[in-house]
């Protein structure tokens, strides 16, 4: 049997990186910029979706990104036949792939990878599910086969829980490839001058948070809806929105438009990291994450408020729910169900301390473990060198 490499070179590609912002980009830029490993290198191959963004660019002393051209987008999609060039050139270099999924374009170099036998491990973070539409049940048709064919092409599938994927009939086909990790989630302590600007926007109301990309799936409009009947309360939005989230630009006015209607006090913080993120966390009443599909695999940003020690309320989806099921820090709601949603916000400003403690924030931080969670990836890899 052939040893495992003592150095080895991983060849990642995603299709959006940092500086985007979303669940898919950040759990593999924690672990490939964050993590301790000196005999592993990585080179991330993405593409430019902004011009202001550098073509090559160090984000780590172990991780080098290369951001592709393209000729144009396809819905949130690039078509690029320059990639395959960078792809061919750039395998012949590493010893491993691995692959962020959801993607069309790393289906090409799947299969590069597999004519020169280099082993590919994925991490399939979501089921995509489009608005409906002719042309979305097109693209979403197939996204969903290229999705199948990486992961036929892969040696192991990295996700976070098996709750996701237990009732989906075309992932039964990929249980023995399946390894559970969970995400790697932000958990530093909090900007204290920050927090305090913060609390000054409360000014005595309710506060209710969300953090991530505003855009349909996340169920903004849900939100809004039930915040509009709590009297003397507030949302704080941090994340990107507006024209830094692809496809997403009429929502957003939509949902800015709603919130003004509905004389509903309201900021939006931008993206928001580091000790500014936690201080955002430790400012708000509670976090909100009323996701309406199956897009939402699990919603890192449900355990980040809860390390801060600030309760959940999130749909009770496949995935989502399980952080509160974990932590008991929080409340389940339907999907798209508007009066569970305000009375589970009511509930949790009313027995506030019910759903947080230090014994739980603790629990918490243990099963999150980033140190633990590093470790399982890079056993991963290693094994999969062998």
């Amino acid at each position: 049997m052939a040893k495992s490499k003592s150095h080895i070179k991983l060849l990642f590609f995603t299709p959006y990186f940092w500086p985007y912002i979303s669940g898919l980009t950040q759990y593999p830029y924690r672990f490939l910029t964050e993590h301790s490993f000196n005999n592993l290198t990585t080179t991330c191959l993405t593409f430019r979706h902004s011009s202001d963004l550098q073509k090559n660019e160090a984000i780590s002393p172990r991780c080098n990104v290369i951001r592709m051209p393209f000729i144009f987008r396809l819905s949130k999609g690039f078509i690029s036949p320059q990639s395959w060039h960078i792809f061919w050139s750039q395998l012949n270099k590493h010893d491993e792939v691995l692959l962020n999924l959801p993607s069309v374009e790393g289906v090409i170099l799947a299969l590069f990878a597999r004519i020169l036998r280099k082993p590919i491990i994925s991490i399939l973070h979501c089921e995509v599910l489009l608005p409906p539409g002719v042309v979305n049940r097109i693209i979403n048709w197939i996204l969903n086969l290229m999705v199948f064919i990486q992961l036929v092409l892969s040696k192991k599938i990295i996700v976070y829980t098996e709750d996701y994927y237990k009732d989906k009939p075309m992932y039964t086909l990929f249980r023995n490839k399946m390894e559970i990790i969970l995400p790697t989630v932000h958990n530093v302590d909090p900007d204290i001058s920050y927090r305090k600007t913060l609390r000054t926007l409360r000014k005595g109301k309710l506060c209710i948070g969300f953090c991530g990309r505003i855009s349909h799936e996340k169920g903004i409009h849900n939100l809004i809806d039930a915040v509009k009947s709590i009297s003397n309360s507030m949302i704080l939005f941090a994340g990107p929105h507006g024209k830094d989230v692809v496809g997403e630009e009429v929502y957003n006015e939509k949902m800015k438009k709603k919130l003004q209607q509905a004389n509903i006090p309201f900021h939006f913080l931008g993206t928001l990291s580091g000790s500014k993120l936690s201080a955002f966390y430790q400012s708000i009443d509670v976090l909100v994450l009323p996701s309406i599909n199956k897009t939402e695999a699990f919603g890192m940003v449900q355990v980040e408020a809860m390390l801060q020690g600030t309760p959940v309320i999130a749909s009770d989806l496949p995935g989502v729910r399980v952080p509160i099921q974990m932590s008991r820090m929080g409340i389940l709601i339907s999907p798209n169900n508007i009066d569970e949603l305000s009375r589970a916000i009511v509930t949790i400003s009313k027995q506030y301390r019910t759903y947080t403690s230090l014994k739980k924030t603790d629990n918490i931080k243990s099963m999150f473990n980033t140190k633990t969670i590093f470790e399982q990836i890079f056993s991963l890899i290693k094994q999969v060198s062998i």
